[in-house]
């Protein structure tokens, strides 16, 4: 699974950018993209039968759906405008993992929270430190680690712009994974349990990362200093084909590529060959393959977008989300739904019989349920209050009672079935 987002750092050091001198003499992609078939009516039909399931942000909250959208459940409540959870993955154990404001949370395919920390300040490579909100986080395949980003704006020599710290802690909140000194790129995600994918600034490139901490440069688009920024890269779970976000604003397009070489354990691999550039209006973002590779799904304003075969510009997408963004692929599929509550219940009340009066009998009868029960308990009231001892169906009526206002509580119960409780109207006892 190629799990999105995230980034890689030390608690002591992250690489924010690459220079322009190193990023001249990378290599260059291959290949001009080919723009596939114009997207389809927006649907939520596309593959019904892709694996796995999609984590998305829609409404500030995580979600979780199906790869044709269907089945859509909301796995936090509490994300605004002001404090979004951002940034979902999952791993292979069906955990997923989300940020929002200063913590990083793994949460269960059901939202409940499993843990949760905080993720140490970092530093550059130019000495600025960095923390506050994370922007990014990332799961490992095998759950253990997490990737974290942090971004802020500052000036490094006379470029003055938003910069991206990142790291690598353990999913327990126990520390960083990463070797003292070593760093990263912005925006990595999870080649296998011990490499990661990243992109430097805009217009720096593509690096692989192993943990703790050696890197290596891949590849850019075009010839310095016309490079088409890449930026949020995924790679297939085959290690046969990429996926990135090429260029920025309302010209960003989802772009897929197919590897030259063994992109999971190889050095010194060729330039990926591009292959596909999704067509449409607005940016697209947040590229995310199918567990097999059978599709490639991605972000856009109108929602998250599907298309089979990512590497046959001739295959339409449709819109699978309405509404939904950053979105992640898991192989793990959406549970199945809890089951329905079952309640024992009244079909018809019982009717109080009998004269409220001292020495009289008061008797319920006529009770329909809609099963027959296994235990019915009965608790005499009297104002509201239990009567010592009058746990049967029927009451006598004591001098105690006079002027007082009796009524009967009725508690009905079967396994496998909800109970439930019934209280009856008040008699006034005569005087």
């Amino acid at each position: 699974m190629a799990l999105r987002r995230g980034a890689l750092a030390t608690g002591l050091l992250a690489l924010v950018a690459t220079t322009a001198a190193t990023a001249a003499t990378a290599a260059t992609a291959a290949a001009t993209p080919t723009t596939s078939t114009t997207p389809t009516t927006p649907s939520t039909s596309a593959t019904p039968t892709a694996p796995g399931a999609l984590v998305y942000i829609k409404d500030h909250d995580v979600h979780i759906a199906r790869p044709d959208g269907t089945g859509e459940r909301r796995l936090t409540t509490d994300g605004t405008a002001a404090a979004p959870w951002v940034s979902p993955s999952g791993d292979d154990l069906g955990t997923v993992v989300a940020a929002r404001g200063t913590k990083v949370y793994r949460l269960s395919r059901t939202g409940a929270v499993l843990g949760s920390f905080d993720p140490p300040d970092v530093f550059d490579q130019w000495g600025y430190q960095y923390g506050g909100t994370v922007v990014a986080a990332a799961v490992s395949p095998d759950g253990s680690k997490i990737a974290y980003t942090y971004r802020d704006f500052h000036c490094v020599f006379t470029d003055c712009r938003d910069y991206a710290a990142s790291g690598v802690g353990a999913a327990d909140g126990s520390g960083s994974v990463l070797s003292p000194g070593a760093s990263a790129d912005d925006h990595p995600s999870w080649v296998s349990g011990t490499r990661l994918i990243g992109n430097g600034s805009p217009g720096q490139g593509l690096r692989l990362f192993d943990l703790p901490g050696q890197s290596q440069d891949w590849f850019h688009d075009g010839e310095f200093p016309m490079f088409v920024p890449l930026t949020e890269p995924v790679v297939s779970r085959d290690g046969r084909m990429l996926a990135t976000t090429r260029g920025t604003g309302a010209a960003a397009r989802v772009t897929t590529y197919e590897i030259n070489g063994d992109i999971v354990g190889g050095s010194f691999l060729a330039p990926a060959t591009t292959v596909c550039q999704q067509p449409g209006t607005g940016a697209q973002s947040s590229p995310a393959f199918a567990p097999d590779g059978s599709a490639v799904a991605w972000a856009q304003a109108d929602g998250i977008w599907l298309k089979p075969g990512p590497l046959d510009c001739g295959q339409p997408a449709r819109r699978v989300v309405a509404g939904g963004g950053e979105v992640s692929w898991t192989s793990v599929k959406l549970p199945d739904p809890p089951p329905a509550t079952v309640r024992l219940t009244l079909k018809v009340p019982p009717r109080l019989t009998g004269k409220a009066r001292v020495g009289k009998v008061l008797k319920l009868r006529g009770a329909v349920w809609s099963t027959t029960p296994r235990t019915v308990t009965y608790q005499w009231l009297r104002n509201g209050k239990p009567v010592p001892g009058a746990r049967k169906a029927a009451y006598r009526v004591t001098k105690k009672d006079r002027g007082k206002r009796i009524s009967v509580r009725v508690v009905a119960s079967k396994p496998g079935l909800v109970g439930t409780t019934w209280t009856s109207k008040r008699v006034k006892v005569r005087r």
